[in-house]
């Protein structure tokens, strides 16, 4: 009897050492990745790759809009636009034509000033301190500084290029997530 009570200890530590194991191999991947947010986007409500019609579904019709004119990787004439919805975000993308909602009019870019989106594990966003960006995206690659802006963070982070500006107070009063 007292072996029988001794193998089944046995086997219970072994098994409650297993799962011990697969946890921490689990949780120790999720936080060494390289990665900090996979799906900026889904964070705003969006697919991965958004539509202007997508966005106007959720948000609705945009508080105003401004076009210019451009050119795309094939020198044919392009629009470039930007849908601003009040303080909340701003969402770029280009349009073949200034029929907007066409099939093809892909956001590539979204400027974030609402503090009601967060983002990755840290739900960090506007409202986020300088040291809260850098702790949370310490294993991503940092860019130093982007075209004219110097006040802010960069990186490039899954397929995106995640920007913190901050203010005089190292406080972030921006985020824009730009596809690259």
């Amino acid at each position: 009897m007292e072996q029988k009570a001794l193998k089944t200890g046995c086997i219970i530590s072994i098994l409650i050492l297993i799962v011990l194991l697969a946890a921490a191999v689990v949780f120790g991947y999720r936080y060494a990745t390289r990665y900090y947010e996979t799906d900026y986007y889904g964070c705003l409500s969006l697919s991965k790759n958004p539509q202007f019609s997508e966005l106007v579904s959720i948000y609705g019709k945009p508080d105003e809009i401004t076009v210019r004119p451009g050119l795309n990787a094939r020198d044919e004439r392009r629009y470039s636009c930007w849908a601003k919805y009040d303080d909340k975000l701003t969402a770029v993308f280009s349009s073949d034509n200034l029929i907007l909602g066409d099939i093809g009019d892909r956001i590539t870019a979204v400027y974030v000033y609402s503090t009601e989106f967060r983002f990755g594990r840290d739900n960090i966003g506007v409202g986020s301190s300088k040291s809260e960006i850098e702790k949370a995206y310490k294993k991503c690659y940092k860019v130093k500084n982007v075209g004219d802006k110097e006040d802010g963070l960069h990186y490039f982070d899954d397929y995106k290029h995640a920007e913190y500006t901050l203010d005089e107070n190292d406080i972030v009063t921006e985020v824009t997530v730009i596809d690259y």
